[in-house]
C-alpha cells in the first residue's frame, strides 16, 4: 500500500542520494549545462521558482543576485537557515505578484518545477509581469508530444499534485500569449535517462545508509515512482527538455 511522503521527507532522501540540496536530475551537471549559453553577471537579478531545499538558487549566485521562491514553508525555511545568501521568500507563484515589483528579474529559472503548475499559462504571464525587458527565462523539465500526459509516477508525494510535463506542440504558443518568445528547445532525453538511471543506482547503494533515518515503506515508494519515470523515459513517453525564451 502506497503512502503519502511529505515534500520535506522526499527532499531530505534525495539531497542524501545527490549528495547536496538537489532534487532535480542531473545536480550541478545539469545547471552548467543549463545555463552554459548565459554570461555570469553580478548584477543582474535572478528568480529561482520552486527552488526546494535551495541547492540550484545557491548555485546560481554565480550568475548573479538570487531570490527563490517555494509554496513549501518547509523547504523555505531550510534554505534561509543553509543557504543565507539566497533572498528566500514563502509563496505559490501565482502569489508571486505580491512580493515583488513589476519589472524586477532579468533572468526567470524553474527547473524541474514547471511540471507541477496546474496554471502554467496564468503562471508565465504573471513571471512575465515581474520580468524587466528582455529578460530571460529558462525551463527545465519533463516533456511530451503526448496528450493526455503519462500517468503520474510521482503520486506518492503529498506536494505533486499534479504531473503536467511540457506539452511540445503548445509551448511556443503559451509563451507567445503570456508576452514571452520561444529562442531555443534543447532536447536532453538521453541526459534525463542517464541522471536517473544513476539515482536508482544510489538507491540501492544507500539503502542501508538512507533507512538508518527514514522508513522502508517511504524509501521503497519514492523508489518505485523514478523506476517508473525511468520506463516513461525509455518508452520515449516522457522527454526531457530546456526551454530558452525571452520576455517581448
Amino acid at each position: 500500500m502506497t503512502q503519502i511522503i511529505p515534500a520535506k521527507v522526499s527532499k531530505q532522501i534525495l539531497a542524501l542520494l545527490r549528495e547536496g540540496d538537489f532534487a532535480h536530475p542531473g545536480e550541478i551537471e545539469a545547471i552548467d549545462l543549463v545555463m552554459r549559453p548565459l554570461p555570469k553577471n553580478a548584477t543582474q537579478k535572478i528568480l529561482d521558482v520552486g527552488c526546494g531545499l535551495g541547492g540550484t538558487a545557491n548555485y546560481l549566485r554565480q550568475w548573479g543576485d538570487v531570490s527563490a521562491i517555494d509554496m513549501n514553508a518547509d523547504m523555505i525555511a531550510y534554505v534561509q537557515k543553509n543557504h543565507s545568501l539566497v533572498r528566500a521568500i514563502h509563496s505559490d507563484v501565482m502569489q508571486i505578484q505580491h512580493h515583488f515589483p513589476l519589472k524586477t528579474f532579468q533572468l526567470i529559472t524553474i527547473v524541474s518545477a514547471f511540471f507541477c503548475f496546474p496554471e502554467q499559462s496564468s503562471a508565465l504571464q504573471l513571471l512575465s509581469d515581474i520580468a524587466d525587458e528582455k529578460a530571460e527565462l529558462i525551463i527545465f523539465d519533463y516533456s511530451t508530444v503526448d496528450f493526455p500526459s503519462v500517468k503520474n509516477p510521482f503520486t506518492c508525494s503529498d506536494s505533486i499534485h499534479t504531473f503536467n510535463p511540457i506539452f511540445l506542440p503548445h509551448i511556443e504558443k503559451m509563451l507567445q500569449k503570456t508576452n514571452w518568445q520561444l529562442k531555443e528547445t534543447k532536447d536532453i532525453t538521453p541526459q534525463f535517462i542517464i541522471w536517473y538511471e544513476q539515482l536508482i543506482e544510489k538507491f540501492q547503494a544507500k539503502r542501508n545508509f538512507i533507512l538508518k533515518n527514514f522508513d522502508e515503506m517511504i524509501f521503497d515508494d519514492l523508489l518505485k515512482g523514478y523506476v517508473q519515470l525511468v520506463e516513461h523515459l525509455i518508452k520515449k513517453q516522457l522527454g526531457g527538455i530546456i526551454i530558452y525564451a525571452r520576455k517581448v
